[in-house]
């Protein structure tokens, strides 16, 4: 079972080992990072690859 801790970011969350994923999803924010950084993507090709990740 998956326990969320709320942060001061709207969108991040800690699961039960305190790792930030994105609320709402099961993605790391390190994952995040890892694929803007290693092909450089900007906000808008970040969300044409991830389209689960919208601006709500």
């Amino acid at each position: 079972m998956l326990i969320a801790t709320a942060t001061e970011y709207k969108y991040i969350q800690l699961d039960e080992q305190q790792v930030p994923y994105i609320a709402g999803t099961a993605m790391k924010v390190i994952e995040l990072v890892e694929a803007q950084r290693a092909y450089g993507w900007s906000p808008e090709e970040i969300h044409i690859q991830h389209r689960y990740l919208d601006r709500r």
